[in-house]
């Protein structure tokens, strides 16, 4: 039973548990799904989010509205879009496939690719459908509008909604991108003034005030730089050709946009698909799997990743053994670093040249990433062994989680045509060093993974709960969990009826912000003991 943007009275409730979350996005409806596969007892599920002006948005989310333009690229492949993963090898009910789908609604261009954001968003709501149309009888979903705030305590959390309020036993919070960034780009950061200062450049029509011929600045060139880019080019009538390789301005374009970011870096074309992997047979990655699944240290862990990326590298040729090293080493700004990085990676995944060892080095992590995943998520570790962590896996992030070909392609079009301008990204020169007066100045950094206080506003009154190991142990900043997505309190134990899975886990939990649903067991193992809880009240 499903019902729609309903005003659910506290008074309605009865024998039933009761059951809230917040988040409606791709996390909120595979919990919703996999409470469908698990419980077997009489629910109400209470999910916030799923409404927006009166518009149905489940699983959607904010990054993948369908209405946005397709230009903006998911960065990652669409193998791994499977809501549900999880249960594909039982006779359980599933739904399609996002390349299944994609080939069903005649859209085969987009299968085993990088489909635009808007695509995804469909393929979540024919998602949506289906666990509507598939939740058991003794199931009820209620649909409402965003929580507007929650407080309570252990067992009986309140969820505050536009038509008033419902207090539950449980609660599971799968919030995505925090709502107040940790340092938002203010008038005074920018060193020189700024006709305007867009602090938030989603949704991307924040941008629509940068008037043609303005000039612009960027804080960060990472993703949304690339989509703020494109914004104010493509999306303002000019033409890419199919490859991306030239560019035809509209004329409405800004003058020039400024790059900026304190890495001195553009992100790497992403690679062709399985590209590493193909280097070394599947039973090598297997084993590579369970060396790190195995491993009794971070060290020991560390030096199983670095003995099959060596492995790798040697079979396109390259047997320093110090490549590795090297490659997981953040760069030095230089000038032409950025363009000659970004160029090498776009020729690299045109399959003009052999991958860089930093990108083997990178992938060679993606590889293991279910296990590594597996291996230190919520586990204490010296200070000195999570520093070495956080430092390759900071590089990681820099190297293996940037945008398709066909959007690198475009980036470095609009340098080589003047457009975009790198000689301050060269010198890794941010917006509080920014050396001139632009017309507008664009914050290109989203607010990061993890929690800090007034990050969710709407989680205000419960902040103590979740931030009790954040910047605990060598300033780990996320929301700590165990393996049922519970938090846990400063003992290591479950905090009652509270659970939190998404980005405010990072980076007790690494990997968060990811669309593979198998890859983290948090939302299975909290719908099994939410079954476990149905089925034994006491």
């Amino acid at each position: 039973m499903v019902q729609f943007g309903v005003t659910f009275e506290p008074k309605e409730l009865g024998d039933d548990m009761d059951i809230a979350i917040v988040g409606a996005g791709p996390r909120g409806l595979a919990a919703v799904y996999s409470l469908g596969r698990e419980v077997e007892g009489a629910i109400r599920i209470h999910l916030f989010g799923a409404v927006d002006e009166g518009e149905d948005v489940l699983g959607i989310g904010t990054p993948y509205s369908p209405k946005q333009p397709e230009f903006s690229r998911l960065n990652a492949h669409s193998s791994i879009l499977d809501l549900f993963g999880a249960y594909r090898h039982t006779d359980l009910p599933v739904g399609l496939t996002f390349d299944e789908w994609a080939r069903a609604k005649n859209h085969g261009e987009l299968a085993d690719n990088y489909p635009p954001r808007a695509f995804v968003g469909r393929y979540f709501h024919y998602c949506a459908d289906f666990v509507r149309q598939t939740l058991p009888s003794h199931i009820k979903l209620y649909e409402y509008g965003r929580a507007l705030a929650i407080t309570g305590e252990p067992g009986a959390w309140t969820i505050a909604h536009a038509q008033g309020e419902i207090t539950v036993p449980e609660l599971l919070l799968t919030v995505g991108h925090a709502s107040s960034p940790a340092s938002p780009l203010t008038d005074e950061d920018v060193n020189q003034p700024a006709g305007t200062v867009i602090p938030i450049a989603y949704p991307l029509h924040n941008l629509a005030g940068i008037g043609a011929g303005s000039t612009v600045a960027t804080r960060g060139a990472g993703l949304t730089f690339v989509d703020v880019v494109l914004s104010l080019t493509e999306g303002r009538g000019g033409q890419f050709s199919d490859d991306g390789r030239t560019y035809t301005p509209s004329g409405r374009e800004p003058e020039c946009i400024w790059a900026t970011n304190i890495d001195g870096i553009f992100p790497d074309s992403k690679p062709p698909h399985r590209a590493v992997h193909d280097l070394l047979p599947d039973e090598r990655w297997e084993t590579a799997k369970a060396a790190v699944a195995q491993s009794t240290t971070l060290s020991e862990m560390l030096e199983a990743i670095r003995s099959i990326a060596l492995e790798a590298m040697a079979m396109q040729g390259n047997t320093d053994p110090d490549m590795y090293r090297k490659a997981m080493s953040s760069p030095q700004p230089a000038p032409g670093l950025a363009v000659d990085r970004l160029t090498e990676s776009i020729a690299a995944a045109r399959r003009e040249i052999p991958l860089p060892a930093r990108q083997v080095a990178t992938e060679t992590w993606q590889e293991l990433m279910p296990a590594i995943i597996r291996r230190v998520s919520n586990r204490m570790f010296s200070s000195e062994e999570w520093g070495q962590f956080t430092a390759l896996y900071a590089v990681v992030a820099d190297s293996s989680y940037g945008p398709p070909l066909i959007n690198a392609q475009k980036v470095l079009t609009l340098v080589e045509q003047g457009l975009i301008k790198v000689e301050l990204l060269d010198q890794a020169i941010d917006a509080e060093k920014f050396p001139f007066e632009v017309d507008a100045f664009v914050d290109c950094v989203l607010p990061p993974a993890g929690i800090w206080p007034g990050a969710y506003e709407e989680l205000a009154e419960i902040e103590d709960y979740l931030l009790l190991w954040a910047g605990q142990n060598v300033e780990r900043t996320g929301v700590r969990i165990d393996d049922s997505g519970s938090v846990l309190d400063g003992n290591e134990a479950p905090i009652k009826g509270l659970a939190a899975v998404g980005r405010m886990n990072e980076d007790w939990t690494i990997d968060m912000d990811n669309l593979n649903v198998t890859d983290h067991p948090f939302i299975l193992g909290w719908a099994k003991r939410i079954a476990r809880a149905v089925a034994d009240p006491a």
